[in-house]
């Protein structure tokens, strides 16, 4: 039986064409199933065998194969090597380069499957998870804003209808159907400051639900136009004196009022969309180049930006 949350999020989740990303992992097969078992989605999905745990990466590829056959979905399956550009500047951390080129995976399918976005399977335990790693990183308030639900990367749309819905319920749909799914060790693996932080409560996840709803006070400029830009600033301290905690001219508010300034020198929607995604969500890429050889940081809830990659 499905818990109410998880009922909720899947009967969200709009009707149309999408690309889901999927690992093999309990999280992402559990998600692919459940939105399998509606008759108002075309989906398509997405796979990148990083390449990293040999025979095991292999497996996991071959196993979201046979998936897509039992659900007769469409699907990509890319190596790594396949979507690196000889050349191109990645970040440097590990993690970060992965999810880039997983990113670039489903840009792509996305355009030549012509969908409307991709889904992602992050749910409540992620999100905990997330915003931990920031505050032990040294981010101020907009940290707690974390995941996003909805949001555009680099003109990609990117739902995460799950944010609600805890790990263990996932685990425990697909225990009670009998569904299998791979489980990578590196995930139990204290080398990663990720699974140090996974010790989440629910008391933990409620607050962060409401941090993010306090935070969309300050983050709801629509990307529209220059005028918006130039306004963003006022409309941005506006609406977050009084109605959020802390001081009006708070690191969070700041990141968004200054990406937004970097914003109205960007006249390209996707680009701008790609800055404020670096604004307002906490799984993107903190240091990202932009055109024109600007490289963007975001640090302690701060957005900066300097010519030259660095």
């Amino acid at each position: 039986m499905k818990d109410e949350a998880l009922t909720r999020a899947i009967a969200a989740v709009p009707a149309g064409a999408w690309a889901v990303g999927v690992s093999g992992g309990a999280d992402s097969v559990a998600l692919l199933r459940l939105l399998s078992a509606r008759n108002d989605l075309r989906l398509v999905v997405a796979h990148l065998n990083h390449q990293t745990r040999g025979e095991e990466s292999d497996a996991d590829l071959e196993f979201v194969r046979l998936l897509c056959r039992e659900l007769t979905v469409g699907r990509y399956l890319a190596l790594r090597e396949e979507i690196e550009k000889a050349g191109a500047i990645y970040p440097n951390n590990p993690s970060a380069k992965y999810r880039h080129l997983r990113f670039e995976l489903f840009r792509s399918v996305v355009e030549k499957e012509k969908l409307d976005g991709v889904i992602l399977a992050h749910h409540a335990d992620d999100q905990v998870e997330t915003v931990l790693q920031r505050l032990l990183r040294g981010s101020g308030y907009s940290a707690l804003a974390g995941i996003a639900r909805l949001a555009a990367v680099g003109g990609l749309t990117v739902l995460r209808p799950l944010l609600d819905v805890r790990r263990e319920s996932l685990r425990a749909w697909m225990r009670e159907n009998e569904y299998p799914w791979r489980e990578d060790a590196s995930n139990e693996s204290d080398a990663f400051q990720r699974n140090r932080v996974r010790t989440t409560t629910s008391r933990a996840v409620r607050f962060i639900r409401i941090a993010s709803r306090t935070s969309a006070c300050m983050c709801s400029t629509p990307v529209m136009g220059e005028r918006e830009f130039a306004n963003a600033e006022q409309r941005i301290h506006r609406r977050f004196a009084g109605r959020c905690p802390g001081d009006p001219g708070a690191a969070g508010g700041e990141c968004v009022a200054r990406g937004a300034r970097i914003a109205t020198r960007m006249l390209d929607r996707a680009v701008a969309e790609r800055l404020i995604a670096m604004c307002t969500d906490a799984a993107t890429p903190a240091r990202q180049v932009f055109p024109g050889n600007l490289s963007v940081a975001r640090r302690r809830g701060v957005i900066t930006a300097q010519r030259g990659a660095t």
